[in-house]
């Protein structure tokens, strides 16, 4: 008994290392050959498996895509976190609100740098107008996201109740904040044949700043949150 104990956090390391292979190598295959080329026998044999092999970690090509979305979903809020912690200590609540709203536009600006297989996966799966997902599986991943929106709204809120933004519908502030962001990071792959063009970050700081004077922060309160994001 005292061996199988043992043995068991082993086990599960085990596990979920293969599960991470595996979605390693599923992202290779989505990248390589889209959406529609992503299956278990492609991905099987990217890893020199048979597909059988891969059935007790992911039992269909559903199941693969929402493992796939919910790495990525994790991915992309250890950056906001991240960014979200090195925003520097201020005396003004506002400010300090209207930085960490700053602070998430450049997170999500860097997404195709930092974190560019959950970036690349993100922009398949909202480029796609169907649904990727079963009802079943997409009840699994719709927390994960939905607690990513909500940072953003209840960042969004707390701006609002500092006055720091004029008062609004915080759900679709956040949509509209979300959609900025992503369609700026989509558009810097243009630099690839236009490098004369200006740089991601620096239009989603410009999209950022002017949807939140948009909706009423103080241009100074602005200046001085920019200064205290890093």
């Amino acid at each position: 008994m005292a061996m199988a104990h043992e043995t068991t956090p082993r086990v599960a390391r085990k596990r979920e290392l293969k599960g991470e292979a595996i979605l390693d190598a599923a992202t290779g295959v989505l990248e390589a050959e889209g959406l529609d080329g992503l299956t278990l026998g492609r991905v099987a044999t990217a890893m020199q498996l048979v597909p059988g092999a891969l059935y007790r970690y992911y039992g269909s090509k559903d199941a693969l895509l929402a493992g796939l979305q919910r790495r990525a979903v994790g991915q992309i809020g250890a950056v906001i976190e991240q960014a979200l912690a090195a925003v520097e200590p201020t005396k003004s609540a506002a400010v300090g609100a209207l930085a960490r709203l700053l602070a998430i536009a450049r997170a999500y600006a860097s997404l195709p740098e930092r974190a560019p297989q959950a970036w690349h996966l993100v922009g398949l799966m909202l480029a796609e107008p169907k649904p990727l997902l079963s009802p079943e599986e997409a009840a699994r991943t719709m927390p994960m996201l939905t607690a990513l929106l909500f940072g953003v709204r209840d960042a969004l809120d707390v701006a609002a109740d500092l006055k720091a933004l004029s008062k609004g519908d915080a759900a679709e502030r956040t949509l509209a904040y979300w959609g900025a962001l992503h369609g700026v990071a989509a558009l810097g792959k243009l630099k690839l044949w236009a490098p004369q063009l200006p740089e991601t970050r620096d239009v989603t700081e410009l999209a950022a700043v002017g949807l939140l004077a948009g909706w009423g922060a103080d241009r100074e309160l602005i200046v001085r949150a920019r200064k205290v994001v890093k």
